[in-house]
């Protein structure tokens, strides 16, 4: 019989992510910038459907994205005035 490893001695499986810091703040900075998710993600180098799972596993994602489009519009009609 062989033991069962624990969960920490398991070696992680699968391809590391693409989505680090690094990669959340360039999305960001797309958004910032007024980007659609599509412009965004050709910025940040990443495929759509990276940027859509991200947002799966990560749904506040979707709030803050929106909350940085809101702020380009705020602050162009605010200039606008």
């Amino acid at each position: 019989m062989t033991k069962k490893k624990a969960k920490k001695d398991l070696k992680p499986v699968g391809r590391p992510t693409v989505m680090t810091l690094a990669m959340v703040n360039k999305l960001e900075q797309g958004f910032i910038n007024g980007l659609s998710d599509v412009q965004a993600c050709r910025y940040a180098g990443i495929s759509r459907t990276t940027l859509f799972n991200y947002q799966e596993e990560h749904p506040e994602f979707i709030n803050r994205k929106e909350e940085l489009r809101e702020d380009v519009k705020m602050n162009a009609n605010t200039l606008s005035y």
